[in-house]
């Protein structure tokens, strides 16, 4: 029998050719490019999916206070799970294939019911840890920053410490086929080929979205539809430059506070020392949510820039510690 999971090979023209095994048979997925997959993956609906996620890992806090909840966390988790199904059929399929691996190492014997469903709840966000991951690196890639330097650490729970299968098919020609059971699997492999590929990623300066340019000249704007049927390209070069360079402002410092953020998730989910900075992914995906929307309705002119950026700031960690001493300073003279 086949095992399930992600099936892909890599083509003579730089698409990918894919095909998902689950338990309702074989399933065609569109060939697509590397990097195509990638801006995909960071432009997904981060509000519906974060909505959705913290109820299910709230009910699964609370299975082993109130057994009653035990009914609506699986109700919960199963709905999350044909959303998911309906979003993305290869989502779906690497979330379970991982879930089956991690559970066949695993001895559940002595785990309580809210432990298991810490489990499962927790499982959910493979998905949303690897697409944190995959922003920051288009983002180091697109636009490296002396000035701001970092660095990027594939940890074991991203990579899901294994690689994927490889089949050899001789034919005509030796063929390659890559055989995916979790999300971390396929993504890092797509995020190795796509360095080695050395093609020319960009971010579009006016909406602030990754992009291909077609040459390796250097291209400003992407072709997406923003405003009236009209694209990035068509709009931005007849701003005033006041404003372009508002815009620039704007997008740069939603950038560099994106960048930091998303070092302080790996951080937490580290063995380091916990800091005043450490960040949950649930806390980074309700940042990314009101920042990027801050950032769009400033673009479409609805809101001011120093509304944006009020939106759109987060402390540093010197600020966070000066606000601790203070109030811890307070505190000491009101006793």
């Amino acid at each position: 029998m086949k095992k399930h999971g992600l099936y892909i090979s890599l083509l003579p023209d730089g698409k990918i050719k894919r095909h998902l095994s689950t338990e309702l048979g074989e399933m065609p997925l569109p060939d697509i490019t590397i990097a195509e997959e990638l801006i995909a993956l960071t432009e997904r609906d981060r509000d519906t999916v974060l909505k959705e996620l913290n109820l299910v890992q709230t009910l699964a806090f609370q299975v082993e206070e109130d057994p009653s909840s035990q009914f609506p966390f699986r109700l919960c988790y199963g709905r999350y799970l044909h959303r998911l199904w309906e979003e993305s059929p290869m989502w779906y399929t690497l979330l379970m294939t991982q879930f089956y691996d991690e559970i066949s190492t695993t001895s559940f014997e002595n785990w309580s019911e809210k432990q298991a469903a810490g489990f499962m709840a927790d499982g959910l966000s493979a998905p949303e840890i690897v697409e944190v991951t995959v922003d920051l690196a288009l983002s180091l890639l697109c636009e490296p920053d002396p000035e701001d330097p970092w660095e990027l650490n594939l940890r074991e729970d991203i990579i899901h410490q294994s690689t994927a299968t490889v089949f050899f098919t001789l034919g005509d020609t030796l063929d390659v086929q890559y055989l995916f059971r979790s999300t971390g699997q396929y993504y890092v492999f797509l995020l190795q080929h796509f360095c080695l590929s050395n093609l020319n990623i960009a971010r579009c300066q006016y909406c602030g979205r990754y992009f291909i340019p077609k040459t390796r000249k250097k291209t400003l704007y992407c072709d997406r539809i923003v405003q009236d049927g009209k694209t990035c390209k068509e709009i931005a070069p007849y701003l005033a430059y006041k404003r372009k360079a508002a815009s620039n402002k704007i997008i740069r410092g939603f950038l560099r506070i994106k960048r930091r953020l998303a070092s302080r998730v790996g951080r937490a989910l580290s063995d380091k020392k916990p800091s005043v900075v450490d960040m949950t992914i649930e806390q980074y995906r309700k940042w990314m949510t009101v920042a990027t929307d801050a950032r769009d309705r400033y673009l479409a002119g609805e809101l001011t820039e120093e509304e944006a950026m009020a939106i759109i700031y987060v402390p540093t960690k010197d600020e966070l510690l000066e606000k601790i001493s203070s109030e811890l300073t307070l505190e000491t003279a009101a006793t």
